[in-house]
């Protein structure tokens, strides 16, 4: 169905009558794309369609016979009564529990207020992130993020804080698929997370705006809009940012060994800045009501800056101070990135019926530029001056189709092809002055690193419901052609191999209130260019980052047994899961023979990770709702170097707890409390973190702008230390990336309703 304009009517009802007495036979809602399909038995009928605000549209005599019955384009005119204003007010769940994934419907959660998504990211459950950006899904650091479903250079560039340039007023909602089919990349031994940008597709101009403001500093503004008329859709995303965040932390590092033993304490205070605009663009373009081609664009740029200050203060054996030595470090960082995307879509005459081919291409240019004064307190030692340069060239092409054919009663048959060709080139360059003031370079941390990566895959999968049962089974297969190269000394080390990835699906629906559902998949995590390039950074002269060209991707076969429980007014999803993992990549700290902490990714032996998950959802009063999650897992590491047993075997949990309170119909009120147990690792133990988190919200306008109010970390609790206790080594460190902050945003919505209420927790 369209209306006169030519636009989509969705959700209109069908109804299909006898034409002797309009007896009811069946009926049917059609989708958002006006679309519908309903079996019927031969005979002759009568089909009415209605829809709020428009006149009903009546086909006297429909013939069906053993043939499908095309009824071509509906068009409906628009009622003689139209109201000037329509106010709907059902709020959409914070999460949404569906058949294969956990949907977090973030814009609803008032902490994520003025939030990029690394902020937004954290407060998920079971999902946490690192001081350095890094990602973490079950206590595993291999989840593969996707945009819009996806990969995006945005996202995938190599720089854990690069999902700090997105900012969450960007975003529609977040996808947790914890077991993926074989339909999704093999990529991610925990799974994916699929971040969904906002884009409308409504009739005629509509969009939002929003502007928020922080201290510590951290300011943006963003709007998205859409303009449809016809077949053709526009869309427009665009976000700018600045924030400058105070940060740093201490530590202490000791060593002993037979001949000598020496500590030193390190305090780092640290300043960060950032400028970035992030724009997204395109068009849908409807041939017609089953073909459309999406033409869209993106482009970042970002300047920013990182001021570090490190005091060393190195001890005797009785922890006096024999020396202070400074060292500074002045860094700005310039990056570009272009991504282009083109997507066809055809449906046919039967609902889910369709075939979709997608290309991306992206390149990014990222350059970064450091000054380094380095001098002690003792008057005999010289003053050390550097520089270092790091530039990375990636660019990326990716080409992908899915088809996907319904039969049965629900069954379907998908299949699809993918190929993602990945270049990047990296130069690294640290220098210092000599003498005569030239700067010569320093040999050791220099390099020209290749990565190549291209992966080309296929998959097949099948699925039927019969009654109550859901069945689906799929095979996926991957050849990755991986070969790295450093350009000066000329060493390559190649990587092909052929894997298949099966995956399985059995759900069980035991009555309308309980649902149960065991899964299967095999997972791969190839190395990443972080873990593989051989230098990074060399602010910190003393604990450098490095490399592994060597290494080999890990292998997953995951396990998850879930039961869904409806109550009256929630739900609570309870899950056990298994992994089994050989090749587990963990980065290893070590003392070379100058006293210099090197921290470098090994491959151990196997991991086993097995847990328990609880997501509970509940509203106790029509103003008083709680949303809650726990997930408790055990995980055993075995693996050793260099004749250092790294073995362990650790219990720990995480937990989150919100709840929300609507005080009045424009008022709510949200706290939300996060909580991670001590943890043991392969060389001493990550503490225990807490974290509280506070929002509160006001419609104004006439409910067609809001303004919230939020601070993120009350107690200013969210500091990560870490402990390494090895024979001859240990250290302590703790670190806080950013203190408590207090954020002020507005949004304000151009044609689109305010949401408001609440409704029963399920799948869907």
């Amino acid at each position: 169905m369209v209306d006169r304009s030519g636009s989509p009517v969705p959700f209109a009802t069908i109804a299909v009558l006898t034409p002797t007495d309009s007896t009811l036979v069946t009926g049917t809602t059609a989708s958002e794309e006006g679309r519908f399909t309903i079996p019927l038995d031969a005979g002759i009928y009568r089909v009415r369609i209605s829809m709020l605000s428009f006149q009903d549209a009546t086909i006297d005599r429909v013939e069906v016979n053993q043939q499908e019955v095309d009824l071509g384009t509906i068009t409906l005119a628009t009622g003689s009564q139209q109201l000037e204003q329509v106010e709907v007010k059902a709020k959409r769940n914070q999460m949404e529990l569906k058949l294969d994934k956990r949907v977090f419907n973030v814009g609803q959660d008032l902490a994520n207020s003025g939030a990029n998504a690394s902020d937004i990211l954290d407060n998920l459950p079971s999902v946490t992130v690192d001081v350095e950006g890094n990602v973490n899904l079950r206590g595993s650091g291999n989840v593969v993020i996707l945009i819009n479903g996806k990969p995006s250079s945005l996202v995938q560039s190599g720089d854990p804080q690069s999902l700090r340039q997105l900012l969450g007023s960007q975003i529609e909602r977040i996808e947790v698929i914890t077991n993926p089919s074989a339909r999704y990349e093999a990529e991610g031994e925990v799974g994916i997370i699929n971040i969904v940008l906002k884009k409308q597709e409504k009739a005629g101009l509509n969009g939002s705006f929003d502007v928020n403001t922080g201290w510590p500093q951290d300011h943006g503004a963003a709007f998205t809009l859409n303009y449809r008329k016809n077949k053709v859709n526009f869309f427009i995303n665009n976000g700018i940012s600045y924030d400058k965040t105070p940060g740093g932390g201490s530590g202490i590092q000791r060593f002993e060994t037979a001949d000598t033993s020496f500590a030193f304490r390190t305090q780092q205070d640290n300043l960060r800045g950032d400028w970035g605009n992030n724009l997204r663009l395109g068009a849908d373009i409807y041939f017609n009501e089953k073909e459309v081609l999406t033409l869209s664009g993106a482009y970042e740029y970002s300047e920013g800056f990182r001021d570090n200050t490190f005091t060393f203060q190195d001890l005797d054996a009785d922890d006096e101070v024999m020396q202070t030595v400074t060292r500074l470090q002045d860094e700005e960082e310039l990056e570009h990135e272009v991504e282009l995307d083109a997507r066809y879509e055809k449906t046919f005459s039967e609902e889910d019926h369709k075939l979709t081919v997608d290309v991306r291409y992206s390149l990014q240019d990222d350059t970064e530029l450091a000054d380094y004064r380095e001098f002690s307190d003792q008057p005999q030692t010289e003053e050390i001056l550097q520089r270092s340069s790091n530039t990375e060239d990636e660019q990326r092409f990716q080409v992908q189709s899915d088809y996907v054919h319904p039969f049965g009663n629900e069954g379907k048959i998908e299949t699809g092809v993918r190929a993602s060709l990945r270049t990047i080139d990296n130069t690294f360059l640290v220098e210092e002055q000599d003498n005569t003031g030239t700067f010569q370079p320093i040999d050791e941390f220099n390099n020209d690193f290749q990565f190549i990566e291209n992966i080309y895959a296929g998959y097949a999968q099948i699925g039927e419901k019969f009654g109550a049962l859901s069945l689906q089974a799929g095979l996926r297969g991957e050849y990755s052609d991986i070969r790295t190269r450093l350009i000066r000394t000329n060493e390559e080390n190649p990587r092909q191999y052929f894997n298949l990835f099966p995956s399985a699906f059995i759900g069980y629906e035991l009555d309308e209130a309980n649902t149960l559902q065991v899964s299967y998949s095999r997972r791969i995590s190839r190395p990443s260019f972080w873990n593989l390039i051989p230098f990074l950074n060399y602010g910190n002269s003393r604990n450098i980052r490095t490399g592994n060209p060597n290494l080999n991707p890990e292998y997953t076969d995951a396990f998850e047994l879930s039961f869904m429980r409806y109550f009256e007014r929630g739900s609570l999803l309870s899950s056990v899961y298994y992994r089994y993992t050989t090749g587990v990549i963990q980065r290893i700290s070590y003392v070379d023979s100058l006293g210099v902490t090197r921290r470098l990714p090994l491959n151990l032996a196997e991991e086993h990770n097995m847990g328990f998950e609880f997501n509970f959802n509940y509203d106790i009063t029509d103003w008083w709702s709680v949303n809650s999650n726990l997930n408790l897992f055990r995980a055993i590491t075995n693996g050793d170097f260099e004749g250092r047993d790294l073995s362990r075997d650790t219990y720990t949990w995480t937990a989150r707890a919100s709840t929300e309170f609507n005080v009045t119909p424009s008022i709510d009120l949200q706290c939300t409390g996060r909580y991670r147990a001590p943890q043991e690792t392969t060389q001493g133990s990550i503490q225990s973190l807490a974290v509280m988190d506070f929002g509160a919200s006001l419609d104004v306008l006439n409910n067609k702008g809001t303004l919230t109010f939020a601070i993120r970390d009350v107690f200013n609790s969210r500091w990560y230390i870490r402990t390494i206790d090895e024979p001859g080594f240990t250290a302590y460190r703790e670190f806080q990336w950013r203190p408590r902050q207090f954020t002020l945003s507005f949004n304000y919505r151009l044609n689109q309703k305010q949401s408001k209420g609440k409704g029963r927790q399920g799948w869907r």
